[in-house]
């Protein structure tokens, strides 16, 4: 069988045919801009019904950024960076309406955690939960094998903790992989050792190749690290998860992030916890693969 998969980004689209067994072909990807929520949803149907047109979709998974009502397939709170009206249309019936097929809308962390779970480090866990870095911190929730959605669904909007260090500011405003970047490009322009169109360019990649051989660079890493892995030590005290997953870009450099975050999650747990910090398998592909999984345990397999 095939089914559309769907990655909603805050930039842009990502989406392909994936078949019940994880694997994926056929991809393809579009700006998310767009003039406000109909002109989006128009660009959806349009690459479902192509889809259609040559290949037998038994039906859709979304993932979406924000806070979405799961089975009622809409936006409950949409990112800023979503076209106008978002949060006002039912995704699900939008597209159903349209299409016959069924569909599944879920949050894009929460997706994350589902295909992590179907092909990547959580196969192992009844338990975990998966962090994603990125513009900020969110997290989906797994609890004896399911989704924890919480009583508003809006459980794993860990990014709202308070940072460490006796900071009223958010973690992710501290913590995120948009946070480093900001951090390290501020240090970069007092060292005024880059021109600024360089120090625009700077990512979570370059900042860890320079991690190595650039001490000023190592220094806000390391204290980027610590934040991180307070926050790390606080969710595990809370939940006492089997596994934390870590995903997101930056999640690429995954020896040196472990290596940079295990020894400070372990030193702030209260005695008797255990961290078992993994890297995320899926990368990119975690969020389409959850919410066909999604798709295929309440609307195919069941």
């Amino acid at each position: 069988m095939n089914f559309l998969g769907i990655d909603l980004g805050g930039t842009s689209v990502k989406y392909s045919l994936i078949d019940n067994n994880g694997n994926m072909s056929v991809e393809g990807t579009f700006p998310t801009a767009s003039t406000d929520a109909a002109e989006l949803l128009q660009k959806i149907i349009k690459i479902a019904e192509e889809y259609k047109k040559n290949y037998d979709i038994q039906g859709i998974g979304m993932a979406c950024p924000g806070v979405i009502h799961p089975y009622e397939g809409r936006a409950l709170w949409a990112n800023l960076n979503m076209p106008k009206g978002w949060s006002e249309v039912i995704i699900k019936d939008t597209l159903e309406n349209v299409l016959k097929v069924p569909v599944v809308v879920d949050n894009d962390v929460n997706c994350v955690a589902l295909g992590e779970k179907w092909l990547g480090a959580g196969q192992d866990y009844a338990d975990f939960i998966c962090i994603a870095m990125g513009t900020g911190i969110g997290a989906g929730i797994v609890i004896n094998n399911n989704l924890y959605y919480g009583a508003s669904f809006q459980a794993g909007e860990v990014g709202y903790i308070r940072a460490n260090k006796g900071s009223t500011m958010f973690w992710e405003k501290q913590a995120s992989t948009l946070a480093l970047v900001g951090r390290i490009q501020d240090t970069m322009r007092v060292a005024n050792t880059y021109k600024e169109e360089e120090i625009q360019k700077i990512d979570g990649k370059w900042i860890f190749d320079q991690y190595k051989v650039d001490q000023q660079i190592a220094f806000v890493v390391d204290d980027w690290a610590d934040i991180l892995a307070g926050g790390i030590a606080d969710v595990v005290s809370i939940l006492n998860p089997q596994a934390v997953i870590l995903g997101g870009g930056v999640s690429a450099q995954d020896k040196v992030l472990l290596n940079l975050i295990i020894p400070r999650v372990n030193s702030y747990l209260p005695k008797g916890f255990k961290s078992n910090v993994l890297i995320a398998k899926t990368g990119n592909k975690a969020g389409q693969l959850g919410a066909i999984k999604r798709l295929l345990d309440e609307c195919i397999n069941k």
